[in-house]
């Protein structure tokens, strides 16, 4: 049976889109997921699309956070979780960021009705920032902090924390720096001074105390923290491909909680038959997901062994599974992207080996042939009973298979 937690995932991926912001596919790393059991799964890195939502806990920095990866998992993000999201436009009458990813959304509450941000300018930081979700772009590799270097003026605003308005004391935010930013004055006003710093791609504008802002050498200068580095382990089997069935729920241990499950279009997994006979079989990569699971092997998780189909692979439009026919393995080709399907490849076709050299080499992984057919070369294919070769255009920077590829070769 599933679980209220597995089935209260299913509920957010069905309902974030009203409250959430999903765009291209980024990478987040030291993100939480609490499975059924309460046991919480710290992952160490995840490729693929990301939603979140805000919060109206003050404790916590966003609200649950959904990614669409080989797996789907419904996560949190702790102190030190990174994600790759950034703000963009016109945000409180204090800050303009035209398309640059050195302003990064750090936390997103909500206050009854309204969204309120944490954005961080390379070491300096605001807070209570009103924002509207059409505001937030979540996509990139999220390497590193991005460095911020404000234009040099002769006045400065000071280190610490001081109210930054869009008008002298009304709709102020929070503003944090380690170091003074170099700012010019527009005006003054009673208290209150007009400021504006500047850099490449942001511009951030307000009035602040007076008492703030003063002659200085100006500039603060580049910087950036370093990141958490993705974690990985040792692994004594590898596994193979295969496909496993749409919504399947993914377990910890076998018939333990529920921490994933698949998406409802999956790519291949690979698995290894760790207990043969058993119901259960053992996950051991999901494109995307790197794990981070203390106490584990080399596993990303369990699924029932009803649900697996076994040395099927499918990714994107390419769909391929083993199989014996007769005396010989083949490949069946269930489904081919544009570029194969113009090179003549076409469903029910069976792959017997690929051509290097002029030598014919049978195909045993399915996933060296994914490669080989994303390079381009000459293929054996079975069609209605009768063999013949099949010439699959090579990719851009690619050269004929053989003695290895260029650095520039991109295989589709």
């Amino acid at each position: 049976m599933r679980s209220l937690r597995f089935v209260s995932a299913i509920f957010v991926l069905a309902s974030l889109s009203s409250s959430a912001s999903a765009q291209r596919a980024g990478t987040a790393s030291g993100l939480e997921v609490i499975a059924s059991d309460g046991t919480r799964v710290p992952i160490g890195q995840i490729t693929g699309e990301i939603q979140i939502a805000p919060t109206s806990d003050p404790n916590a920095r966003f609200g649950d956070i959904l990614v669409r990866a080989g797996l789907v998992v419904s996560a949190t993000a702790g102190p030190d979780a990174r994600l790759p999201a950034y703000v963009e436009g016109a945000i409180a009458s204090v800050l303009r960021v035209d398309g640059v990813p050195e302003a990064r959304l750090t936390a997103l509450h909500r206050h009854g009705s309204r969204l309120v941000a944490q954005i961080t300018l390379g070491d300096a930081v605001l807070d209570d920032v009103p924002i509207r979700m059409r505001q937030v772009r979540l996509e990139g590799e999220d390497e590193a902090d991005h460095s911020v270097e404000w234009r040099s003026h002769e006045m400065e605003l000071a280190s610490g924390t001081t109210r930054l308005c869009a008008t002298p004391n009304r709709a102020c935010v929070r503003l944090t720096t380690q170091r003074p930013i170099s700012v010019t004055v527009v005006a003054r006003r009673g208290g209150w001074t007009h400021v504006v710093a500047e850099a490449s791609g942001l511009h951030l504008e307000g009035w602040a105390p007076t008492r703030r802002v003063a002659a200085g050498e100006g500039g603060l200068g580049a910087w950036g923290a370093g990141r958490m580095g993705p974690v990985s382990d040792g692994c004594p089997y590898e596994g193979r491909p295969a496909l496993v069935a749409a919504g399947t729920p993914v377990s910890l241990t076998p018939d333990g909680a529920i921490w994933a499950r698949l998406p409802d279009d999956p790519d291949n997994v690979w698995v290894h038959d760790t207990r043969p006979g058993s119901a259960w079989v053992e996950v051991t990569f999901a494109r995307g997901v790197q794990r981070s699971f203390p106490g584990m092997t080399c596993s990303l998780g369990w699924v029932p062994r009803a649900s697996v189909t076994f040395d099927h692979l499918r990714e994107g439009a390419l769909s391929l599974s083993l199989a014996i026919e007769g005396d010989r393995q083949v490949v069946v080709v269930h489904a081919v992207p544009p570029y194969l399907s113009q090179a003549g490849l076409a469903p029910g076709d069976r792959l017997l080996a690929s051509m290097v050299r002029g030598q014919r080499y049978d195909i045993h992984l399915l996933d060296d042939l994914r490669y080989a057919l994303g390079v381009g070369g000459t293929f054996v294919v079975l069609r209605e009973g009768r063999e013949r070769e099949q010439r699959v255009p090579l990719a851009p920077g690619c050269e004929e298979p053989g003695a290895g590829q260029p650095a520039a070769c991109q295989p589709r």
